[in-house]
């Protein structure tokens, strides 16, 4: 947990925000990707355990210095309780294998891997200033077939709740006056990582109907090795 002289005055840590100064006054989540070892965690608390590793690895500068991309990187290792895992041991873990392995020992293994993409900006992205608050609330199916859908209507509770499990004080989460004086958006904003979950659960919802209807035995069903999105509004 970060103490609160570490935070931001909009909530944020400081740890990847491109300057302390409070220049880069707008922060949005730009996309992100994940990936999944096909070799599950053992879930045995008694002999191993998961260690979450994060790192930023490449900040882009663009628009002459007023936007900077920044990618920050989240390891998911499961390793022996009997083994030390350092953040210099975690920084040589490479990308996952299809197989499950890494190219590490086999008592280390990489479970997941999850790139996240943040845009900071020093003056009000002209996104915002385009939104009619149509499309803050009603994002658009990009004009394709929809073949499974699921109602989700998120509130203040929830919200709260999804902030306080992830240590998450921004304030387009928490306060709405906030994000209506600041953001000039309608409402709060979902999280990122709180849309991926939700997006996680729809694809799994899908695909067990779809496996169902195709009468799959549990062995035969499909797993998720990857998922990649581009956010184009808030939520």
């Amino acid at each position: 947990m970060m103490p609160p002289s570490h935070l931001l005055p909009d909530g944020t840590d400081d740890l990847h925000c491109p300057s302390q100064h409070g220049d880069f006054m707008f922060r949005l989540w730009a996309g992100g990707d994940l990936s999944f070892a096909r070799r599950r965690p053992t879930n045995n608390s008694s002999t191993s355990t998961l260690y979450l590793g994060e790192q930023v690895v490449n900040a882009k500068m663009v628009d002459g210095g007023d936007k900077v991309f920044v990618k920050v990187r989240r390891t998911l290792v499961e390793r022996p309780l009997t083994i030390a895992l350092d953040l210099d041991a975690a920084k040589k873990l490479k990308l996952i294998d299809r197989h499950g392995a890494d190219d590490n020992d086999d008592n280390v293994r990489l479970q997941a891997v999850e790139n996240r993409w943040l845009c900071f900006t020093r003056s009000r992205p002209a996104m915002l200033d385009n939104n009619d608050n149509e499309l803050a609330t009603c994002p658009s199916n990009g004009g394709g077939k929809v073949d499974f859908h699921w109602l989700v209507t998120p509130d203040a509770a929830l919200l709260f709740r999804f902030s306080a499990l992830t240590l998450n004080a921004h304030a387009i989460h928490l306060d709405r006056e906030y994000t209506r004086q600041v953001y000039g958006l309608p409402d709060l904003v979902v999280h990122g990582p709180l849309t991926v979950c939700l997006m996680m659960q729809v694809l799994r919802c899908a695909q067990r109907r779809s496996e169902s209807a195709r009468g799959l035995a549990p062995d035969h069903r499909l797993s998720i090795d990857s998922l990649s999105y581009t956010n184009i509004a808030p939520f």
